[in-house]
C-alpha cells in the first residue's frame, strides 16, 4: 500500500491498497476516519478473487466527494473483530495535465 497515496488521476498512486489476513477467505469491513474520528468511507469487501481488488481506497468519502490532504485512520473488521489498523496519507489532490502549448513554448527564467 502507497502511504502517502496522492489521488489525484496521474495514474501513479492514485488510490490505497490494503491487505489482510484471509483477504481472500473472509468478509471484512474497512472503516477510514479522519482525525476528527469521523467516519469518512466504509468499504465492504467480499470473499472470492475480487477481494483484493475491491480493498482498495480511491481518496473519497462516502458520496464520491475527494477528501482533503492529511492522516486518515483505518479499521480493518472481521467477523467484529479488528484484524489490523493504522494511518494513511492523502498526499496531494490537485493534478493538472499540462496544455500542448505549455509543453512546447520555452520559459525564460525569472528574474529576481
Amino acid at each position: 500500500m502507497p502511504n502517502p497515496f496522492t489521488p489525484n488521476n496521474d495514474l501513479m498512486n492514485d488510490y490505497c491498497q490494503f491487505t489482510f489476513p484471509g483477504l481472500y477467505y473472509e468478509k471484512a469491513t474497512i472503516n477510514i476516519y479522519n482525525m476528527h474520528n469521523i467516519l469518512v468511507k466504509k468499504i465492504e469487501v467480499e470473499t472470492g478473487l475480487l477481494a483484493k481488488e475491491n480493498s482498495i481506497w480511491d481518496g473519497t468519502d462516502s458520496r464520491g466527494n475527494p477528501m482533503p490532504q492529511g492522516l486518515y485512520l483505518y479499521i480493518i473488521e472481521v467477523d467484529g473483530e479488528i484484524v489490523c489498523n493504522g494511518t494513511v496519507t492523502i498526499a496531494c489532490l490537485l493534478y493538472t495535465s499540462p496544455s500542448p502549448r505549455d509543453l512546447s513554448t520555452p520559459r525564460m527564467p525569472s528574474s529576481a
